[in-house]
């Protein structure tokens, strides 16, 4: 909704990793070390190395999302005019986080620090 903050805290997330994946109805929650999520309330992706994008929307039936608990974030980078924000992980998938909504807000991401709201 509100779009990627220019100064968003990218190396925060660099070499953490994926402790657990928590599910709701309407929600994701991807949580790091060093006290670290984000909340995905709108489409998400995840890419495997040759595979086709399949987005996701919410409500969830299933999801392939279990495969990368365990994985380190190895570079994030921005895309759609700072509406999307990929995480490349260690073992070649990468996780897509969109800023689609018009309405809503898309993601909540909890620092240690701070709540950025997107």
């Amino acid at each position: 909704m509100y779009g990627i903050p220019i100064d968003f805290p990218k190396d925060m997330f660099l070499g953490k990793t994926i402790e657990l994946i928590s599910f709701s109805n309407n929600q994701v929650t991807i949580h790091f070390d060093a006290d670290i999520s984000i909340s995905v309330e709108s489409s998400f992706s995840l890419v495997a190395a040759g595979e086709e994008c399949n987005i996701q929307t919410f409500p969830l039936k299933t999801s392939n999302l279990i495969r990368i608990i365990g994985e380190e974030v190895k570079d994030i980078k921005f895309e759609d005019s700072y509406r999307t924000i990929l995480f490349f992980l260690t073992d070649g998938d990468e996780l897509r986080c969109y800023d689609d909504s018009t309405e809503y807000e898309s993601l909540k991401i909890n620092l240690s620090d701070r709540e950025i709201i997107i």
